[in-house]
C-alpha cells in the first residue's frame, strides 16, 4: 500500500478525489484493476523553471487515456515522465516499454497511452507545449519513446526533474526561460531519431519570404 511521503507534502486521496485532481491537473486518465474502496493515490502539482510538473502516485493496476478522453479536454503537449520508483509497463503508438527507477519516456498526450502499473508506482511528469518544444527542437518527436537509465542526457535531466520531486516547487526567475532551453536540449539529445523529419521554424519561413522579396 502507498504511503503518504511526509518529505514532498504528498497526502493520500481516496479514488474518486484522485480522479477528479487528474482531469483538473493532467486531463482525461482512466484507472482500473482494482475496486475504488482499495484505491490510493495522490497528485501534486509543481512548478520547474516556469514549466508544469506533476508528482503522481496510484496503487491503480491500470492507467490510460483514450480516444474520447482526448476529444474531451483537447490536450496538445508533450510530457516527459521520470519513474520515481516502483516499476510500470507503457505501450503508446505500437510502442511498449518497461519502466524502472531512473528510466525516462517522452508521451504524447494527444496520442491514446495505457500504463500497467505496480501497487508502489510513483512518477513526475514535466509538461511541454508542443508547438514551443516542436519549434526549439527542429522536428516533432514521436510519443512513446522511451530511454534506459544511464546516459548523461538522462542523468542530467533526472536531475532536474528529480530537484522538484525533493525540494517542492520552485520560485519563479528571470534564467527560468534559459532553463527550459537546457531542459528541450536535453529532450532533443535523449530522443532524436535516427531519421528525424524537419519541421520549418518560423525564421526559415521569414528568411524565404525576404529571398522572394
Amino acid at each position: 500500500m502507498l504511503q503518504s511521503d511526509a518529505i514532498s507534502g504528498a497526502s493520500l486521496q481516496d479514488f474518486e478525489a484522485w480522479k477528479d485532481s487528474v482531469e483538473r491537473l493532467c486531463g482525461g486518465y482512466r484507472s482500473d484493476g482494482i475496486a475504488p474502496k482499495d484505491f490510493h493515490g495522490w497528485i501534486r502539482p509543481l512548478n520547474v523553471y516556469g514549466l508544469t510538473a506533476r508528482d503522481v502516485a496510484c496503487n491503480a493496476h491500470r492507467v490510460g487515456r483514450g480516444q474520447r478522453d482526448i476529444r474531451l479536454d483537447g490536450l496538445d503537449h508533450y510530457f516527459v515522465l521520470l519513474q520515481i520508483s516502483g516499476k510500470s509497463a507503457m505501450i503508446q503508438n505500437d510502442q511498449s516499454a518497461r519502466l524502472v527507477a531512473g528510466d525516462i519516456a517522452l508521451i504524447d498526450a494527444a496520442r491514446p497511452v495505457t500504463f500497467s502499473t505496480e501497487p508502489s508506482a510513483r512518477w513526475m511528469s514535466l509538461h511541454l507545449p508542443r508547438q514551443a518544444l516542436v519549434s526549439h527542437l527542429g522536428f516533432e518527436p514521436q510519443g512513446g519513446c522511451f530511454r534506459a537509465r544511464g546516459s548523461r542526457a538522462g542523468h542530467l535531466l533526472s536531475d532536474v526533474i528529480g530537484a522538484a520531486h525533493e525540494d517542492g516547487e520552485s520560485a519563479l526567475s528571470p534564467a527560468d526561460s534559459y532553463m527550459q532551453f537546457a531542459i528541450y536540449d536535453l529532450i532533443g539529445a535523449l530522443f532524436l531519431p535516427s531519421d528525424p523529419r524537419p519541421v520549418p521554424r518560423p525564421t526559415d519561413k521569414l528568411f524565404a519570404r525576404i529571398c522572394g522579396m
